[in-house]
């Protein structure tokens, strides 16, 4: 049975082209169907219409339409379609409507405020996060603090009913919770959709301070972030894949034969890149051997970011997992962190839903990417999500 998208007041051309999107999408969830009589599940109507005129008993929701950039005197913080249509911004507005019978947790996301805050209670389902490739980014925010879908439309840089979109996927899987609506979002001084720039832009090592905090007396700022993980798994690699100069590694011969590795890190790698804002990354990679892990402590220090790199063709990576989380307790309490893990497609199990169930039984919330540690690509995106981390506790604690 389709779902019915009613209309009242619209002008014909705009009833015509609903009708097209409705009928050619192929993004859309549900069968839907346009009437200009008929109950409906979703009626949209004119903004500029007295309120009085715009209330009907047989819709399930309401949607204003009003000129893009406008919101609604009667009602601002509710939903509303901006015109000229926008088929993807059609499209997501029906997808949040769930069929009449089914259950009511995606119909309750329709109405939300795109000032209601959510946060994750676990990470999300992979079948969620890859219907659009800012979804790992988003969850990434909503996984350090509550955030509106306006919220994550500036942290984003995307259509706020994209985020609302996202939020809605969310509540269906139960994988959030709601709390009360948020003050407006300001723009933030770190973009964490930066990607590295070419070498020929590094900063020199020399000017850079001890700590992960930005350098006095510079506009440029420094972020100190640390790789960690059991010895083989791509740590060097990593930083070496991403790092704008030769990387300053501490290896001797290997002298455990439970691991195919010539060389081991004993002390540390270093690495830079620098982001296309000015902003510089420090990299560093700690010994994965557990003899070696007072260094952890020392290397953590200062640091704003943290990536856990597993290897899936370990005899146990749960275990692994379970290692460095303990390991790294005390920072993080505090410090945004990411999961990395690689050999998946021959390995998959654990399957990164695996992981998340594992994270929450301890009750976290932390990224997890599935990456190869030598491409550059798959770096990068792990460190953009703990970029996008670092923003969000940069933006909470704003005056």
């Amino acid at each position: 049975m389709p779902l019915v998208l009613g209309v009242m007041g619209l002008p014909q051309v705009e009833v015509e082209l609903l009708r097209i999107i409705v009928r050619l999408s192929s993004n859309l969830r549900s069968l839907w169907t346009v009437s200009e009589s008929q109950p409906c599940d979703l009626l949209l109507v004119d903004g500029d219409a007295p309120a009085a005129e715009r209330q009907t008993p047989s819709a399930r929701f309401v949607v204003p339409m009003v000129a893009r950039g406008e919101a609604v005197a009667a009602a601002p913080a509710r939903r509303t379609l901006a015109r000229p249509i926008y088929a993807e911004e059609l499209v997501a507005l029906l997808n949040q409507v769930a069929p009449s019978g089914a259950s009511g947790d995606a119909a309750r996301a329709m109405v939300r405020s795109i000032r209601a805050r959510a946060s994750l209670i676990r990470w999300p389902s992979q079948v969620t996060l890859q219907r659009h490739p800012i979804y790992v980014r988003l969850a990434a925010a909503l996984s350090k603090s509550a955030q509106s879908a306006e919220s994550l439309s500036v942290l984003g840089r995307i259509d706020v009913q994209e985020c609302s979109t996202f939020l809605g996927l969310l509540e269906e899987e139960g994988a959030l919770t709601w709390s009360e609506e948020a003050r407006a979002p300001r723009p933030s001084g770190l973009a964490p959709a930066a990607r590295p720039r070419s070498t020929s832009g590094a900063c020199s090592l020399a000017s850079a301070d001890a700590s992960g905090w930005p350098e006095q007396g510079t506009g440029m700022r420094d972020f100190k972030l640390v790789f960690t993980g059991p010895m083989g798994v791509g740590k060097t690699t990593a930083i070496a894949a991403i790092s704008e100069t030769a990387p300053i590694a501490t290896e001797v011969a290997n002298a455990d034969t439970s691991v195919a590795k010539a060389t081991t890190t004993v002390g540390l790698d270093f690495g830079q890149v620098t982001l296309d804002n000015g902003d510089r990354l420090r990299l560093y990679g700690t010994p994965g051997q557990s003899r070696f892990d007072f260094m952890w402590k020392i290397l953590v220090r200062d640091a704003l970011g943290l990536a856990i790199l597993l290897d899936n063709s370990r005899p146990d990576p749960m275990a692994d997992l379970a290692q460095y989380l303990d390991g790294f307790a005390g920072a993080l309490e505090r410090m945004p962190c990411a999961v990395g893990v690689s050999r998946l497609p021959s390995h998959p199990t654990p399957t990164l839903d695996d992981y998340a169930q594992a994270l929450a039984a301890r009750g976290l919330v932390l990224p997890l990417l599935a990456v190869d540690p030598r491409r550059k690509d798959d770096v990068v995106a792990l460190i953009e999500t703990l970029l996008m981390q670092i923003e969000v506790l940069d933006e909470e604690a704003a005056p």
